[in-house]
């Protein structure tokens, strides 16, 4: 595949040239002859497939099941940094790929017959355009500088920002190769013969299929016309974008295929480009309810916080709570429309990225176009309308993320007013899983900051969402570590010293190092329980986007009591750093020779 020096191979063209079937199909030759270590879908059309942090983690996963020895030492790298899933794309390629091939090379178990081959496809369908360059960047710098035994096959779009990615920095140093489809398009006969071939297949297949049997036992073969399966080539100019529509619009289900053809053959324009805009609009075109089709659309083709609300809200049933439907509607609105969309029973996807720029561009869908922030106010202002008991906590934690990227902010706000004033008090208490409030986190972090924005002076709103932070923090983290808790408040209230006192972060990486080293050397042997319970301090600061957590410490009406008096927790703290100073002494005593390190 790489045929000359290169140890990467960019393989590029244009949407619908089959990229990703290529890659598909050579995923699956080199798994069965075993030397794919893994591979890597990016996707805008799938539920969460479009992040770029899930990239090493996943690698890192397939490594480890393909090879013992890499799995511990893959192990031993994330018991060494548990945080290591937040931090950046480049400390995640070191952590994850490049100091467990270290540690394995290094070892007296090095195996020569590891797979070689990772495959990513789709990177430009990655969500931020500086993640996919600093995924190229780590790639280049594990092969150029670490000289890991892998090759990669990457798979994209050309785009300009990817061009020029490949085009400079550790790439010049000769490890690239490149493979244009373009040659293979674009009018060739190649590509031409290739779209021919698939049409005659698919055609014959929706002609004997059994769900067209009454349309179709009266219409003689062939079918369809040589002369019309000639012009749709031509039309198609070579991708297979068109010609996959053509089918699926056709192959609808209770639909006569005849019929779906002639409509298609009577629409016919000169243009691929144009051609593939008219039988969007031909398809949304059929839908008799089309306000209620932009309105599903638009709340699948926005943006998303996460990628399990997109999950979520891609489910029919949640769609149809969300904009007070009835069951089944969605599945009835999306009748017609399965050339575009994969609808299955609990989730609803695009087949392919070019109906998103379709979609989202008013010049080309025209009265289908799809304005994303009216969408982000037309799902805030539902989600605050419904009943939280019928919708995901994920998804009503959401209302205020589509706030912050909505239109007419001031409907928004009338709809928090009329909220009763137990509202998010009984909110909460419905929650019956503690990891569900770092969604209540994210939700009041995101409405503090929208609301300083767009409701100045309106202290009770901000107070509510103020409540929700706090109540997250007691949820999440005070309950279910009192005496973490204490510690940590003697950290934040009064060090001995305060004209010296370090900021709050140089507090918890003090303290991180010294639980670490505690835990190591303590006689039972066990890890402290304070890393973890920072975890989630840091986890929900991070949902919220604010540093709260010495805010609420300190304040007895944030922390409503629960928290030990300054003298206690220093007490604590004092018990905790004699323990730590014995620990010490014990260590150094047994072992002489590390004094000087430690």
């Amino acid at each position: 595949m790489v045929t000359g020096g290169g140890r990467v191979l960019w393989l590029h063209g244009p949407a619908g040239a089959g990229k990703s079937t290529i890659a598909q199909t050579v995923s699956e030759e080199c798994a069965w002859t075993r030397q794919l270590v893994g591979s890597f879908f990016f996707s805008r059309t799938t539920a969460g497939h479009d992040i770029a942090k899930s990239f090493f983690p996943t690698i890192a996963l397939q490594l480890a099941a393909r090879s013992p020895r890499l799995r511990h030492f893959i192990a031993s790298a994330i018991k060494r940094d548990p945080l290591i899933f937040d931090k950046s794309l480049a400390t995640q390629g070191r952590c994850l790929l490049v100091r467990p091939f270290y540690d394995l090379l290094i070892s007296a178990h090095y195996e020569h017959d590891l797979p070689f081959l990772i495959i990513l496809d789709g990177l430009d369908e990655c969500n931020d355009r500086n993640s996919q360059c600093a995924i190229l960047d780590c790639i280049a710098e594990a092969l150029h500088i670490h000289q890991l035994p892998l090759c990669f096959v990457v798979v994209s779009c050309p785009e300009p920002h990817i061009k020029e990615a490949f085009r400079s920095g550790n790439f010049c140093s000769g490890i690239l190769e490149e493979q244009s489809l373009y040659l293979h398009c674009e009018g060739s006969f190649e590509a031409r013969r290739d779209v021919h071939a698939f049409m005659v297949k698919e055609f014959a297949r929706v002609y004997d299929s059994e769900k067209h049997r009454d349309f179709m036992k009266s219409v003689s073969k062939p079918w369809p016309r040589p002369d019309d399966v000639d012009i749709l080539v031509d039309r198609s100019d070579g991708s297979f974008i068109y010609v996959a529509m053509v089918v699926h619009f056709v192959d609808e289900e209770y639909y006569s295929p005849v019929d779906r053809l002639d409509e298609i053959m009577a629409a016919l324009g000169s243009s691929p480009s144009a051609e593939i805009d008219k039988l969007y609009i031909q398809i949304l075109s059929t839908s008799p309810n089309t306000a209620l089709l932009m309105r599903i659309l638009g709340a699948l083709l926005i943006d998303l916080p996460s990628a399990e609300y997109a999950v979520d809200i891609r489910n029919p049933e949640i769609i149809e709570h969300i904009f007070d439907l009835k069951k089944g509607a969605v599945h009835s609105a999306l009748r017609g429309m399965h050339s575009l969309l994969r609808v299955l029973d609990n989730t609803v996807e695009l087949y392919h990225a070019s109906s998103y720029d379709f979609l989202l561009d008013r010049d080309r869908a025209g009265q289908y176009f799809i304005d994303p922030a009216e969408h982000h106010a037309d799902v805030a202002l539902n989600v605050l309308r419904r009943d939280h008991k019928l919708i995901p906590v994920r998804i009503y934690s959401g209302w205020s993320f589509h706030a912050s990227k909505a239109s007419y902010p001031s409907k928004i706000l009338a709809q928090l007013e009329v909220l009763p004033k137990n509202h998010w008090e009984s909110f909460c208490d419905e929650i019956d899983s503690g990891i569900a409030f770092l969604s209540v986190a994210y939700m009041s972090g995101t409405a503090i900051k929208w609301l300083e924005l767009v409701a100045e002076g309106r202290e009770d709103l901000l107070n509510q969402m103020i409540y929700l932070l706090n109540r997250a923090f007691r949820e999440l983290v005070v309950k279910e570590h009192d005496d973490d808790v204490i510690i940590i408040q003697g950290l934040h209230n009064k060090l001995p010293f305060d004209a010296a006192k370090p900021p709050v972060d140089l507090h918890r990486l003090w303290l991180l190092d010294l639980t670490e080293f505690f835990g190591q050397f303590s006689d039972d042997g066990k890890s402290s329980l304070i890393p973890p319970l920072l975890t989630k301090v840091r986890a929900v600061e991070q949902a919220s986007g604010y540093q709260h957590f010495e805010t609420f410490v300190k304040n007895p009406v944030y922390s409503e009591g629960v928290l030990a008096s300054p003298g206690a927790c220093h007490a604590l703290l004092a018990s905790c750093c004699m323990d730590l100073a014995a620990c010490i002494q014990r260590y150094l005593k047994t072992n002489p020779y590390d004094r000087l390190q430690r």
